[in-house]
């Protein structure tokens, strides 16, 4: 165990007369140091994370928790107090400061309210009951009670609308208290069936069993329904866990109750049934007898110090991205990162989306992409000239009835004649080919047969 001078670091930060140690506990099992301390005048939040930092620091391995408080006559301002709550937003919510308009805080006796500008920030703040940690904590250090409020600024949504429009697009909840859901699916989150109070298990671990009874949960990515026959149709949901997926297949009776289960896309469900052989996808499926809404479970990143992803793919990256750029940016900026970059494999043709969103979303793109290594000592350039670009170049461009060279041929030739960098003359000409243009050539080049016969 080291031994440290914490004296001299009090007197460094300036609270050497203003607090006093009555316990610290070690425990070297748990990794643990808890320090009981009581302070005597006003100190400021900063300098208590300063002193933990500092004792962390020496004793890397552990642990350290400012736990008991003794604050006697400690007198605190409502300059302070405010000062302290911005302190504390700084550290939980740093990438979202922009969001507090701490300038407009309301303080009284027993209360303060504060103001937010982003609706998402706010369910964000009361899903991590933030509040009940700043009232805590001013009631720890200070003896101060204080009730904490933070409320959204209707008037000036203005200001945060295009980060709204991008982000709730993505529907963090299943309480679609004023969309068209609600009137389709009513109050009840029994869809189908009865109240589920089986545990789920995952869809992966579905066993593949003709008959077997399961209880599963996730999310509605697809919602498609089939009339069989008069008064009777099927219904077919795509589930998946983000491990893996399963169709669920319902019949029902009612035309009316479509629009229901319609209403079920991107949506998170428990449902139970039996597992069924589908002899036309040929696949198992979940044939429903109980369906119920649940609440979206989203994935979150609680790391302290958060990341920043530096290899990207869209949907730019040939056969290695999915994602519209707009996608992995909005989901970045949920999770608190500060930054994400760009790299698709060998183009840069997503740049212009990114720059689109970096205008609508506080948070900094890196443009780069996926480069790739040739072997320099090549020869790369045949025939090499002394000519420079500014001088006369001409520019081909065929189109033919395929891919093969030696069994396509050509249907048109274009030419454009570039001096300094621009156009000064142009050519064109059809060309018979002598075969039959295919339909799929027509459709991509607008040439038909018609159009290059003699």
């Amino acid at each position: 165990m080291s031994i440290i001078n914490i004296y001299s670091y009090l007197q460094e930060i300036g609270i050497d007369d203003k607090v006093k140690f009555e316990s610290v506990k070690i425990s070297e099992n748990n990794k643990k140091i808890v320090l009981d301390i009581a302070i005597n005048s006003y100190i400021p939040l900063e300098k208590f994370d300063n002193l933990v930092s500092y004792i962390k620091s020496k004793f890397k391995d552990f642990s350290v928790l400012i736990d008991g408080v003794t604050a006697k006559n400690i007198q605190i301002s409502n300059i302070e107090i405010l000062s302290n709550i911005e302190y504390l937003i700084n550290r939980k919510y740093k990438n979202y400061v922009k969001n507090f308009d701490v300038g407009k805080t309301k303080i009284s006796d027993t209360d303060i309210e504060i103001l937010i500008t982003s609706n998402i920030l706010k369910e964000k703040i009361e899903k991590e009951e933030f509040s009940s940690y700043i009232k805590k904590t001013l009631k720890k250090f200070y003896n101060s009670e204080k009730n904490i409020r933070f409320s959204f600024i209707k008037e000036e949504q203005e200001v945060s609308d295009s980060i709204e429009n991008y982000i709730t697009t993505t529907n963090t909840s299943n309480k679609p208290a004023k969309s068209n859901t609600s009137k389709k699916i009513g109050k009840s989150r029994v869809i189908k069936g009865k109240n589920i109070k089986k545990i789920p298990v995952k869809i992966n671990e579905i066993r593949e069993i003709e008959g077997e009874s399961y209880c599963t949960e996730g999310k509605i990515i697809s919602s498609k329904s089939k009339k069989l026959k008069e008064k009777l149709f099927l219904v077919t949901l795509k589930l998946t866990d983000f491990k893996s997926s399963i169709n669920i297949k319902v019949f029902i009776r009612k035309e009316e109750e479509l629009e229901k289960y319609k209403e079920l896309k991107n949506l998170s469900v428990k449902v139970s049934g039996k597992l069924s052989f589908d002899k036309y996808s040929k696949e198992y499926i979940l044939m429903a007898d109980s369906i119920n809404l649940i609440e979206q479970k989203e994935r979150e990143d609680l790391y302290e110090k958060k990341r920043i992803e530096l290899h990207a793919h869209t949907k730019m990256s040939s056969m290695d991205g999915m994602n519209n750029f707009h996608e992995l940016v909005e989901q970045a900026y949920k999770w608190g990162h500060k930054a994400i970059a760009i790299t698709d494999h060998g183009v840069i043709q997503g740049f212009p989306e990114a720059m689109e969103i970096a205008a609508k979303i506080p948070i900094k793109i890196i443009y780069g992409l996926e480069g790739y290594l040739v072997n320099d000592e090549l020869e790369l350039i045949k025939n090499p000239t002394d000519n420079i670009l500014d001088d006369e170049i001409i520019v081909f461009d065929f189109e033919t009835t395929g891919l093969n060279s030696k069994r396509d041929r050509i249907i048109e030739i274009g030419a454009v004649k570039l001096k300094n960098n621009s156009i000064i003359e142009k050519f064109n000409q059809l060309i018979n080919p002598g075969i039959n243009i295919p339909e799929k050539i027509e459709s991509l080049t607008g040439i038909s047969n018609e159009i290059v016969r003699d």
